[in-house]
């Protein structure tokens, strides 16, 4: 909530500046970029509602809790963004039709580097924030923010081409290359946010879950595979197939796996829970079986399995 109420405050204070530069430069380029930081405004009010939203503890109605508002957010954060390219592009025509004349008044200037400062503070501040939360809503928005830095740096370095070279022509133009940025860094924001409302397979997520149940084996976890993951903001539910001693009893095979649960949960990087399907081992599990003292082992112990992210979302052959 705090880290969304920041959001908000310094991007208004941002856009004004930014406004405020480009109404007395006249300078299509500054308005282009006064507009994409109105996108982080609304961006930011939404971040403020989503949050509260997040926050409420999971129930009956949603068990998984209601993180994947959060990823709805960034959608819509997308849209706002690649609305913005097309105002600029717009924008930029009209511009350069009317072949209007930038001016370059010194505290315009001065607005538009203390902005910069502004947001680049902003932006390592949402960045730590959602390394500590885990929010993807954050971690999009900070990705965003940074993005708006190097384009207003780049704003300004075309402009004192404009101001040394005369060419006024050159303003619209960098406009129109604006928009173009916007579209493309809207549909990758678009294309995250879809990939976690459908679960898609986030190779840095299974690195995580692979280096978590690394840290938690404890002898009598012989196998592990077919592993799957749903996103819910913070709140990840892990399934997985695991392969354990066949002479354990349902009360043993519990007992074990309440125990792995509770260490793979410690070791894993965000909060979550674990629903597991037992498979019984085979002789031909026994090389990476490090069961001290079994009874019905037919070879001896070689080496463990290392969980690789590779090993985990692959399929056991089932035992015949």
């Amino acid at each position: 909530m705090l880290a969304s109420c920041i959001y908000l405050v310094v991007s208004l204070l941002v856009f004004a500046l930014k406004l405020s530069a480009a109404l007395s430069s006249n300078s299509s380029a500054l308005l282009s970029d006064a507009l994409e930081t109105l996108v982080n405004v609304a961006a930011a009010a939404l971040s403020l509602m989503v949050m509260k939203f997040v926050s409420k503890p999971k129930d009956e109605d949603h068990p998984y809790g209601h993180g994947k508002a959060e990823f709805l957010s960034a959608a819509v954060e997308g849209g706002l963004i690649i609305f913005a390219g097309f105002a600029i592009l717009l924008e930029a025509f009209k511009a350069f039709t009317s072949k209007q004349v930038v001016q370059f008044p010194d505290m315009a200037l001065v607005a538009v580097i203390l902005a910069t400062v502004l947001n680049l503070a902003l932006a390592f501040y949402l960045k730590k924030t959602s390394e500590a939360k885990n929010s993807a809503m954050l971690k999009a928005s900070s990705a965003h923010i940074l993005s708006d830095v190097w384009t207003t740096g780049a704003v300004l370095l075309a402009l004192g081409v404009v101001k040394w070279t005369g060419w006024m022509w050159l303003d619209p133009v960098i406009s129109a290359c604006l928009a173009v940025y916007l579209f493309h860094e809207g549909y990758q924001i678009l294309r995250d946010s879809f990939s976690g409302l459908t679960d898609e397979l986030d190779p840095h997520i299974l690195k995580e879950i692979s280096r978590a149940f690394q840290l938690a084996h404890q002898p009598g976890l012989i196998d592990l595979h077919q592993v799957r993951f749903i996103r819910s903001g913070h709140f990840h539910h892990v399934d997985a197939h695991l392969v354990l001693p066949r002479f354990w009893d349902v009360s043993q095979a519990h007992i074990f796996m309440d125990r792995l649960e509770s260490d793979m949960v410690k070791a894993y990087k965000f909060d979550g829970e674990l629903a597991f399907h037992v498979d019984p081992c085979a002789p031909e599990d026994c090389p990476n079986c490090d069961l001290p003292n079994c009874p019905v082992r037919s070879s001896e112990f070689v080496r463990r399995k290392s969980f690789t992210p590779e090993e985990l979302v692959g399929e056991k052959k089932k035992i015949e």
